[in-house]
């Protein structure tokens, strides 16, 4: 320290000194010690990280500093590794991060500050890590990890190759192929070589378009094909044409899924195909079959109306002038006799009128020719019309016919003659297969979403279950013991079934032998009008 006179002088410096020889010999040491250990751990193959026990950088090696070179100017010893995770998510070092960083930062940290042993990482410029990291009994944390890319990539080209013969096994086919990610065919293999006639040079470097000659940018079906392919989905049963210079067709039908390496990114497409050239010819052969059925079936549905249309002229005449002579309109006829042939001439003829009413009916439903001709009606009058024309019937059969009808003031819009026929052809047959002094049941109902639903049900002798369809079939007649002895086309119900599906609505058919049948008919909610819809619209 220095010292000074009474004056203030300054006269020197006194002082004390140690040997510090030993000293300088354990830092020496300890130095020696430490680039030994340094020298050491920059051998290592694998990266080494310490951590202290406040989770700062203490020490790393070469390899470290290789692996994270992207960084490494921002790295620097007592960095935090909080720090360095959040540095390296910044300048996207970690693939598996992206599009998820928040929560693959924070489990990072959970694992580093909780060791859980070994985990693999890839990183953005395709190594792929085997990280084990531990915790030492200061609180420090050790870091190592070990390039596997190697390892993985085996591991990829195994999985790979498992998945495309999967991806073969799948189905049976005559030929395997597979293209790249332009859509260019790059392989394929032909299982039964002997029916091939295309040249190697025909197939491979071209898309699936050109081979068939097409543009897929005008013809629609191979439009949406291409469209397909380039959203990179799958796809089953295609079928397409290759004509040779001779004109000859050959069709195949393929099925294919995209590939995609192990990045995600798409590769190309692998698949099958098959000949089904033989398949289409018989297609071919059942659609003109089929054509020429329907065409049969439209002449056969055009004559019938035409047909129709011709009888009705005279027996409307029969009818008139019968019932002229029936009522005597002119005076007596005389025998008595006479009026009841009369009678019986307009009961046969009215009989026959109706039966021409169905056909033409079911003739313009298959001709697709049956005009509907909406008005909005009230249901219940329609319902009392209906079974008023069958009184007389219900009378001579001493029936009992209960009406529950809820729909007072509730309407529909809905053609009023198919409304009637919806209704009369099933009480008709309730009447008609229903024994004498028996029961009918004929209820309405507004459903819950505005549905408007008309049952009939009897207590007449039924259908056998395995007939109840057939009764919805035109022409269809179930022949029992009872039955036989009804007259009819056959065509009552299945008309009325017609005329609901055309106003989008149903009906249903149940029936048990000997306890009765119970005829629903349901109309769609947007065709009902509710009281409460016309006092607002009035």
């Amino acid at each position: 320290m220095p010292i000074f006179d009474q004056d203030g002088q300054f006269k020197g410096y006194r002082g004390t000194g140690i040997d510090i020889t030993h000293e300088r010999e354990i830092r020496e040491l300890a130095d020696s010690a430490n680039n030994l250990v340094k020298t050491a751990i920059d051998g290592l193959n694998e990266t080494f990280s310490l951590w202290g026990p406040d989770d700062r950088l203490i020490l790393y090696n070469n390899r470290f500093a290789e692996f994270n070179s992207p960084i490494m100017d921002h790295v620097e010893p007592g960095m935090t590794f909080t720090k360095f995770a959040r540095t390296a998510l910044e300048n996207d070092l970690y693939e598996e991060a992206k599009g998820n960083e928040t929560t693959w930062f924070r489990n990072r940290l959970r694992m580093h500050k909780n060791p859980i042993g070994q985990f693999e990482q890839k990183r953005a410029n395709g190594v792929w890590l085997l990280i084990n990291e531990q915790r030492l009994s200061d609180g420090s944390t050790i870091t190592i990890s070990v390039d596997i890319t190697q390892r993985k990539q085996a591991e990829f080209d195994r999985l790979e190759s498992e998945a495309r013969f999967q991806d073969f096994a799948r189905s049976s086919a005559e030929r395997f192929w597979e293209m790249d990610k332009d859509l260019r065919f790059t392989w394929y293999l032909d299982m039964n070589p002997a029916k091939i006639e295309e040249a190697e040079e025909d197939f491979i470097g071209k898309t699936r378009w050109e081979r068939a000659k097409v543009d897929p940018d005008s013809d629609p079906v191979w439009s949406k094909h291409k469209a397909d392919l380039l959203k990179h989905l799958p796809f089953r049963n295609f079928d397409y044409v290759i004509v040779n210079a001779e004109g000859a067709e050959t069709w195949w039908r393929i099925s294919g899924v995209p590939i995609f390496d192990e990045s995600g990114a798409f590769s190309g497409y692998r698949g099958v195909g098959a000949d089904v050239t033989a398949i289409k010819e018989t297609e071919r052969e059942r659609d003109r079959a089929i054509q020429k059925a329907a065409e049969a079936n439209a002449a056969k549905s055009v004559f019938l109306a035409y047909m129709s249309h011709e009888l009705r002229t005279p027996l409307n005449a029969i009818i008139g002038f019968s019932e002229v002579m029936t009522h005597q309109t002119f005076g007596e006829i005389g025998h008595p006799r006479y009026a009841e042939y009369a009678g019986d001439i307009t009961a046969s003829a009215q009989h026959l009128l109706s039966l021409i009413d169905e056909v033409l009916d079911i003739s313009k439903i298959e001709a697709q020719k049956l005009d509907i001709r909406e008005t909005v009606v009230e249901v219940s009058n329609v319902l009392e019309i209906s079974t008023s024309m069958l009184a007389p019937q219900v009378e001579s059969k001493h029936l009992l016919v209960e009406t529950k009808d809820t729909l007072k003031h509730v309407r529909l819009r809905v053609d009023e003659r198919m409304l009637r026929q919806v209704i009369i052809n099933p009480l008709a047959n309730a009447i008609k297969f229903t024994r004498d002094n028996g029961f009918i049941r004929i209820s309405t109902a507004l459903t819950e979403d505005g549905c408007i639903v008309i049952t009939v049900a009897d207590n007449g002798i039924g259908i056998p279950e395995g007939d109840i369809e057939r009764v919805l079939v035109p022409f269809e007649r179930v022949q029992t013991g009872d039955t036989n002895a009804y007259e009819g086309t056959g065509l009552g119900l299945p008309l009325s079934k017609r005329f609901v599906e055309l106003h989008d609505g149903t009906l249903s058919l149940g029936s048990t032998l000997d306890q009765g049948t119970t005829v629903t008919v349901a109309f769609p909610a947007e065709r009902t009008i509710r009281p409460e819809q016309t006092a607002a619209a009035d």
